[in-house]
């Protein structure tokens, strides 16, 4: 799927120290997999989100693609390093993407 289109709501937490970006319509994202796929070195919690290191940042991806960069606050570079993570990791033959349509929210 060609995510270069999308766009994102933006969060700041934590005094300004860390990012969430939700995606402006639904991706459905398999955290289980997306987990496995990264051997992550950190221990698997909740089966609502997959945290994993990519390229040196601390990353934590939910099921409706919504991405938290932990210690990471250039909005910028966030929004195109959350399009590279979801390209990496969505897939389009994934069971909950069978007859998926992008759902603008």
């Amino acid at each position: 799927m060609d995510f270069s289109d999308l766009r994102f709501t933006v969060t700041r937490l934590c005094g300004g120290q860390d990012l969430v970006l939700t995606p402006d319509r639904k991706i459905p994202v398999d955290c289980d997999r997306v987990f496995e796929m990264m051997n992550s070195p950190y221990t698997r919690g909740a089966r609502d989100s997959a945290r994993f290191d990519w390229n040196g940042m601390m990353i934590t991806v939910y099921p409706a693609g919504s991405i938290l960069f932990s210690f990471f606050n250039n909005k910028k570079k966030a929004e195109e390093y959350a399009k590279a993570i979801l390209s990496e990791i969505y897939d389009e033959n994934d069971e909950r993407t069978v007859g998926f349509v992008e759902e603008r929210i």
